[in-house]
Parts: C-alpha cells; sequence; structure tokens
C-alpha cells in the first residue's frame, strides 16, 4: 500500500517535497522541479491530480516555499520573476492565488523554513531583512493587505530565534510566544542572547525572562524538593553562595535565597529534603563547622539552623547521601545517624534541637566479625499504630522490626532467619487486608513471600511461596488496582526461569513465565488491571514485552512486543495508560498509550534520533488537562512537548533552547495551579522554570535578579538597572566596616550612577529596601585602584 505517487522531478533527482498542509479536501506542498524550479503543488491523493497550482517566477527561479493555514486561508511565501518574496494567499487555483503584501521586501535562502503560526484567527510571522537572517520583525496578517502588518520589531542584534525555524507559540487566548535575543550588560556577559519572550501582539506587549544563576551558561541546578504551604522549599547555587537553601512561592519575586548556611566553602551541600509536618523541613546539610548534619527549616532564614552536631568534631553525623532519608511519623521524624560512639542507630527529632536525640540504640554490643556496632535501620514503613524497618542487633542479625514511636515499643518483631545469620529483605512492603507483605529470604538461599500482622505469631511464609528463590537483591511488589491481589517476581526452584506470581495473601498462582531471570519493571495500572514489562530473552534479540494482568492466568495477556525498545513510566490519562519506549537501536523516545488491547495500543509521538542514545527525560505529568512529556524534533532538540492524548492534538509546547540544541526540560511537578520544572535554555544553564494556566512560559526568579549591579569589579563609578518594576524605595551603600556612605530614594525606572572614585579599595554593599521595610536585596560590588 506504498506507492510513489508521482515523479513530479522526472528522472533521477528527487523533486523535494516539504511543508505538507491539508487545505479542504487537498494536500498542499512546495517541490522542485526541472522545468518549474520551487513552486506550489497539490495532491488529492492520485497521480493525474497532483498538479502544480502556479509557476509564480517563471522558468527555473523559485517562486513559492512553506504553505501555512490559519483561520481558513492558505498563506505561503511567494516571489514573481524581478521581485522580493511577499505574502500570498490561494484558494487553491491559478487565478485565485494573489499577493496579501507587497511591502515585505524579504529574502530567504532557496527553500529555506521560516517561522510562521496561527494566533488569534491570524497568521503570525517573521519578516527577516534583505541579505540578514539574524534581524527580524514580527507580523501578522488576517488575509487582507491593510491588515498584514508590523506588529514588533528588535533592534540590532536582537533576534527572533536562530534561523527562525525553532519558534512555537503558546495555544492561549491572550498572548503568544517566540524567541529574541538581546544585548545587555549582565555580569561577566555581554550578550543575553536567546531567551523566552512573550507578546501580546502590540509593540510594549514583550516580558523578558531571567535567572537564579545571573552569568553566562551557568547553572543553579534546583533540586530536592519539597512543599512548604503555599511554597517550594530546594537547593539551588549562584555565584555568590554556591549550593544552598532557596524557596519559591510560584512567583518571580517570591523565589529567594533563604539563607548562606556555608560561608566559608560557597556550598553546603543540601540534600534529603524532607517535609516534617506543616510549617518545616528537615535536610542533610554542612557548614563547614559540624560536617553534614541534620538541619530544619521553615522559609525564613532565622528559621533554619543545625538540629545537632551528632558526631562533633567537623565529622559527617549522617550517612552519604544516597544512603540517607527522613521518615516522619506521629509528628516526629526518624533517621539513621552516627556518633561516633555507637555506630548508626536510630534518631529521633520533632524539628528542634533540644528534642533531636538518639532515640534507641538497637545494637548496643560490637557483633563478631564486624567492625563496628551499626544497626543501620532502613526501609521504613507505617503500619498501624507504628512503623515497620528492618535493622541488625548481635543476637539475630538483621532482621524485621517494629515501633510505636516509644522507645520501649521498638522491638524486634520476628527472626525469620533462626540465629545470627541474616535475613535479607528484597523489597518494599505493601499492605493489604490489614496485612504488611514483603519478599525476605529466610532460613535458607530462598527468597519468598511474607505477610505481618504486626506481631511476632502473625509474621509468616505466604503459603506456596517456600520453594520459590528470590534472584535479585531490588525486587518490587506491586498490588493490582484496588483489588486484594498482588504481583511479584520469583524463580522457579532448580531452574534459571523466572515467572510473575499472582498472590491474594493465602495463595499464589503463577502467571507468566520468564526466562533468564530477568525482573519485570515499570508497573502502570489502568481500571482493574495492572500492566508490566518484561524482557524476552528467549528471543535475544532486546524484545521488550508489554502485558497486563488482573490477577489471574486467563486475565494475564501480552499486549505488544517492542523490539530493540525498552519501556519507562506509565501515566494514566483520559481513562488510558501513556508510556515512553526508548529505542537503542533507532536512538529515539516514542510515547505510545494503550486501552488495554493490543488495537488499542499505539504510538503518539516518536523523537527525533539522537547521535548516541535515545536520550531525554522519562519524567511525565498530567497537568492541566493535557500530558506534558519530553521528546525532540530535528528543528528544536529536545524540548518540551504536550498531548490531549491524540496525535493531532501533541505539540512542541515551547523552544527554551533555540535552535537544534535542547534544553532537556525535567522534573515536572504541580505546583499552586502552575507546573514546575528544570530546563536549560543555553544562556543561563539548568534553572528553574515554571508554566502558568494560561500557556505562558517564564523562569523563576528573585527580585535581587531584577537588579543588574555594573561594571563589578569597577575603580571609578557603578550603575543599578532595573529590568523590571521593583518595590524598592531606598539604596544603601555601606563600607567595608559596615559604615553608611551613600543614601537615595529609587524612582521608577530610573537608572542609578554612583562615583566611587572616593571609595576605599574592597568589598562594599549596596542594600535595595522595600518602602515598608519588609523586603531587602544586598549586592555586593568590589571597588578597585
Amino acid at each position: 500500500g506504498t506507492f510513489i505517487l508521482k515523479d513530479i522531478n522526472v528522472g533521477a533527482n528527487g523533486s523535494d517535497p516539504r511543508n505538507l498542509v491539508v487545505f479542504g479536501s487537498r494536500v498542499y506542498f512546495t517541490a522542485t522541479s526541472a522545468t518549474l524550479g520551487t513552486e506550489l503543488w497539490s495532491s488529492d491523493g492520485s497521480t493525474a491530480g497532483t498538479t502544480n497550482v502556479i509557476d509564480l517566477q517563471t522558468g527555473v527561479g523559485d517562486g513559492a516555499f512553506q504553505p501555512h493555514v490559519a483561520n481558513g486561508i492558505l498563506f505561503f511565501y511567494g516571489k514573481t520573476t524581478g521581485s522580493k518574496y511577499e505574502l500570498w494567499r490561494t484558494d487553491g487555483t491559478g487565478i485565485g492565488t494573489k499577493v496579501v503584501s507587497n511591502g515585505l521586501n524579504a529574502s530567504f535562502t532557496n527553500k529555506r523554513t521560516t517561522w510562521t503560526t496561527a494566533f488569534r484567527n491570524k497568521l503570525y510571522f517573521v519578516r527577516s531583512f534583505y541579505n540578514s537572517f539574524i534581524d527580524g520583525e514580527l507580523w501578522e496578517s488576517d488575509g487582507t493587505m491593510a491588515g498584514t502588518k508590523f506588529v514588533h520589531g528588535l533592534k540590532y542584534n536582537h533576534t527572533l530565534g536562530t534561523f527562525l525555524t525553532s519558534i512555537h507559540t503558546a495555544q492561549t487566548d491572550s498572548l503568544l510566544f517566540f524567541g529574541g535575543g538581546m544585548s545587555n550588560i549582565i555580569t561577566n556577559s555581554n550578550d543575553l542572547s536567546q531567551e523566552l519572550w512573550a507578546t501580546d501582539g502590540t509593540p510594549n506587549g514583550l516580558r523578558l525572562v531571567k535567572d537564579i544563576y545571573p552569568r553566562f551558561q551557568f547553572s543553579s541546578n534546583p533540586q530536592y524538593f519539597a512543599r512548604l504551604g503555599n511554597a517550594v522549599l530546594f537547593a539551588a547555587k549562584n555565584l555568590a553562595n554556591g549550593n544552598e537553601l532557596w524557596k519559591s512561592d510560584g512567583t518571580e519575586g517570591g523565589t529567594v535565597a533563604v539563607k548562606n548556611i556555608n560561608t566559608k566553602t560557597a556550598s553546603s551541600g543540601i540534600s534529603s529534603i524532607q517535609k516534617l509536618g506543616n510549617n518545616q523541613i528537615l535536610f542533610r546539610a554542612n557548614n563547614d563547622q559540624t560536617g553534614f548534619e541534620p538541619w530544619r527549616s521553615d522559609g525564613t532564614s532565622n528559621g533554619t539552623y543545625d538540629l545537632s552536631d551528632v558526631w562533633a568534631g567537623g565529622f559527617d553525623g549522617l550517612p552519604e547521601k544516597s544512603d540517607f532519608n527522613f521518615f516522619e511519623y506521629n509528628g516526629k521524624s526518624y533517621f539513621s545517624a552516627n556518633d561516633s560512639l555507637r555506630g548508626r542507630e536510630l534518631w529521633q527529632t520533632d524539628g528542634t534541637s533540644a528534642n533531636t536525640r538518639l532515640f534507641k540504640d538497637l545494637n548496643p554490643t560490637r557483633l563478631v566479625g564486624f567492625t563496628n556496632n551499626d544497626s543501620d535501620p532502613s526501609q521504613f514503613f507505617t503500619f498501624k499504630n507504628g512503623f515497620l524497618f528492618q535493622a541488625t542487633d548481635s543476637a539475630f542479625g538483621r532482621e524485621l522490626w517494629r515501633s510505636d514511636g516509644t522507645e520501649g515499643g521498638t522491638m524486634r518483631l520476628a527472626d525469620l532467619s533462626t540465629g545470627r545469620a541474616n535475613s535479607g529483605f528484597y523489597s518494599n512492603f505493601i499492605e493489604m487486608n490489614g496485612k504488611a507483605y514483603f519478599i525476605a529470604r529466610a532460613r535458607r538461599s530462598a527468597g519468598i513471600l511474607w505477610s505481618t500482622d504486626g506481631t511476632d505469631a502473625g509474621t509468616q511464609v505466604v503459603a506456596g511461596t517456600d520453594t520459590l528463590e528470590a534472584v535479585t537483591d531490588v525486587q518490587e511488589i506491586h498490588r493490582i488496582g484496588t483489588s486484594n491481589k498482588l504481583l511479584f517476581y520469583a524463580s522457579l526452584p532448580n531452574t534459571n526461569e523466572g515467572a510473575i506470581f499472582g498472590s491474594d495473601g493465602n495463595s499464589v498462582q503463577q502467571l507468566q513465565k520468564n526466562s533468564q531471570g530477568r525482573v519485570p519493571r515499570a508497573y502502570g495500572d489502568l481500571n482493574n488491571f495492572t500492566f508490566f514489562t518484561t524482557y524476552n530473552d528467549s528471543l535475544f534479540d532486546g524484545t521488550n514485552d508489554l502485558f497486563r494482568t488482573d490477577g489471574t492466568v486467563a486475565g494475564t495477556t501480552i499486549i505488544r512486543s517492542f523490539k530493540d525498545g525498552e519501556i519507562y513510566n506509565f501515566k494514566t490519562f483520559k481513562n488510558q495508560l501513556f508510556f515512553l519506549v526508548a529505542n537503542f537501536v533507532k536512538k529515539n523516545l516514542e510515547l505510545w498509550r494503550t486501552d488495554g488491547t493490543t488495537a488499542g495500543t499505539q504510538l503518539i509521538r516518536t523523537s527525533s534520533p539522537s547521535f548516541d542514545s535515545p536520550g531525554g527525560s522519562a519524567d511525565m505529568l498530567v497537568w492541566n488537562n493535557r500530558l506534558y512529556f519530553w521528546s525532540r524534533d530535528t528543528d528544536s532538540g529536545g524540548e518540551m512537548w504536550s498531548t490531549d492524548g491524540t496525535v493531532e492534538g501533541t505539540r512542541r509546547v515551547t523552544d527554551l533552547r533555540f535552535g537544534v540544541a535542547s534544553s532537556n526540560p525535567n522534573s515536572f511537578t504541580e505546583l499552586n495551579g502552575t507546573m514546575v520544572f528544570v530546563a536549560d535554555d543555553g544562556e543561563t544553564g539548568a534553572e528553574l522554570w515554571r508554566m502558568l494556566p494560561n500557556g505562558i512560559v517564564e523562569q523563576m526568579r528573585s527580585d535581587g535578579q531584577n537588579i543588574i549591579l555594573s561594571p563589578n569589579p569597577s575603580s571609578d563609578l557603578i550603575q543599578f538597572e532595573f529590568l523590571e518594576n521593583v518595590d524598592f524605595e531606598a539604596v544603601k551603600i555601606y563600607d567595608s566596616v559596615g559604615k553608611l556612605w551613600f543614601n537615595t530614594t529609587i524612582l521608577a525606572n530610573q537608572k542609578i550612577i554612583v562615583p566611587i572614585s572616593t571609595l576605599s579599595e574592597g568589598v562594599h554593599f549596596a542594600v535595595f529596601s522595600s518602602k515598608n521595610g519588609s523586603k531587602t536585596v544586598t549586592k555586593k560590588f568590589v571597588k578597585t585602584k
């Protein structure tokens, strides 16, 4: 069913058909032939019905490119003999093809693609100056000559997107987004280059976005997010303070540094941020005096302090960040810490220094053959009126423990493996029907499914699993939808074959075999089914199979096999299950959807391939009735895309890093009705961005970053520029010893120039204060000879 429709350029040379658009009942495109050059063509799908619409530039000259439909009108760029390119429209006939504008005088390279988009029932497009592809102007057209007009122009060294091919508009009724650059004085940078701009279609309707780390191509790298009230707290870095604690309420002005914890080495190495209650967070940080210890914050500078120097003398009391977490239960947080005397034991805090203490020494004597007496508590899980965890003691080895939040009520629950032999815990805990389920190796080398009701006598193996064996140290138990059935993986005895098993907590049933001990992953739920993936190693070709199960043998079926592909990250959206497939041969990332049937499993979007791997982020978020994800195309690189669940409704949201380079958006999360994510625009590094419900995409920043101090350092004068209106009334300059040296009020949009030739050499401070004194921002500068 695939065949050549028409040999437009007869012979071995191609006609290069491109920019196909649907208009009426036909497809329109440009194509090149030896007799006509590049002109506008249309097709009804038949050879006879594939014809040239009009030969605008007589002979072999190029007369047309890039058709685009807007407001029911088919536009294209056209050129007659002896003219420059203008905007044209057509009804599909030669006589119905006419020029819309005769004043653009635009110039493009042969068959070059420029930017056009439909917005507010008009066509918006970029006019490039003759023989220049750097400067540009934004124009609009309603299809009439009077309605084709200039919207906004950028001055010299301002650009509307590299090659003008990577701009994408947000689909809103009030704003149009496009790419632009500007020349400005930024610290250590003379060119802000490509940024995100928004316009309402008027000459004054533009707004520029800045970053947390205001230096060329540097990144604040925000991470470890935790929501606190109407704000999110996170770790980020800037030039002055390094990696420290920041907060944001979802607005630019509300994105500020909370505290400079490490004032010596310019980085506190914040990690493991965890909410405790409704008004504080806990985190791991190093102030260069006490090592990595527990800290707390309520989002204010005074409310941010270290809770305890667990291991005194500058040593780290908390484990490495990859092996550490806080666990909240009943208003208190439990964690593993080492005071150098008792090893890694169980600690507790309520967020105050007075109540941060060793909770219980679970292993008070040294284990034979061990170099320390760590109990190393981990894998905390809330269960009934307490919590479960695993820990090691000298009498029983590593076993299951429980706690009711009191020292006396914290005890070993069961000796799964008699004596000091360690029991191996391999899985997460799952609660079902009043019991907690987990996989453990006990009494022998087998891995089996266990359950506990919270008592020693009620901790037992699930019948039918005592002959199964654990394959790996990392296994997951999955509950099938809202049913009372569990899904887990194990190896069959005395074989190399693994299998998926289902259990109702009383018995076990084999659902599906998977040879060579491959563990399934990427579980997802839709209605009353669970979806999972396995490698089909019997084919030895890297095939990844997608399965569906309701926990019964009859209800476990394969939906589709993906050759050379690996499935990631299921996401339920509009009563379908969406997922990503990384193809390591084609080196692309695909977005798929399924309704649970083979016929209903369909490809939505294929990214363009990368050089060496599929690349990109596997993060997805359902927000504002759309699904957001990462994808790549040849014009824009890896950027944010969204879909309404259909192929036709899938589009790139914006191009934060213009051209073929990628901004690689990731870590999508919802905050106060906005979508917050991390992206790198190529100029400011990986920063914190947000999307508003109306489609505006903007970078989040502090008020201090609206104030540009330059030059710095300086010997004779400094100036302060305000990029946007800021709520500051006065600026005071203090010398290096803290003496007030300069004081003035601030007028709206005023540029302040201060002669500093009489100021002593060294580091000085400019302090900006708001009218009521509730907000201050400090800028540091250096006076040289």
